[in-house]
């Protein structure tokens, strides 16, 4: 009895195939068994689905490589230009930071304020007094 669609990995004269109805492989109803006098050619036809497979994957990763453009060479001028980048990054990120420091014209006022609460008695005479009114004038 010849199943159809597997006719094809089978010669001429060997294409019968043998089922066993009751096998469950995989899900499957049926276990095909193949003659050994098909087993050559069972075998070529196979390794001839795999080259194809094979030759279709090779274009495809090459179309695939042929799409990414290609990393550039990094030139010593490329490495100047950053490093330069790099540099001015960071001197512009120091003023920043020193453009957020009080001037001295109002650390100046604000040590005046203080040793004017000083001698008014506006501070008290306990530690926790004396260290609050130094912590305002040192977080400044």
């Amino acid at each position: 009895m010849a199943a159809s669609g597997h006719e094809s990995l089978f010669p001429k004269g060997c294409n019968r195939i043998l089922t066993n109805p009751g096998a469950n492989f995989l899900n499957r109803s049926a276990v095909i068994v193949a003659p050994p006098c098909a087993y050559p050619a069972a075998v070529a036809r196979l390794q001839h689905v795999i080259a194809v497979a094979q030759s279709r994957a090779d274009a495809a990763a090459q179309d695939f490589k042929a799409s990414i453009s290609p990393r550039p060479t990094i030139t010593l001028a490329d490495f100047g230009h950053a490093v330069w980048q790099r540099y001015s990054a960071a001197l512009e990120a120091d003023d920043a930071a020193r453009a957020s420091y009080p001037r001295a014209d109002e650390i100046e006022a604000e040590r005046e304020k203080l040793t004017r609460k000083a001698a008014a008695g506006e501070i008290g005479n306990e530690p926790s007094d004396i260290l609050d009114a130094s912590l305002d004038f040192l977080l400044l």
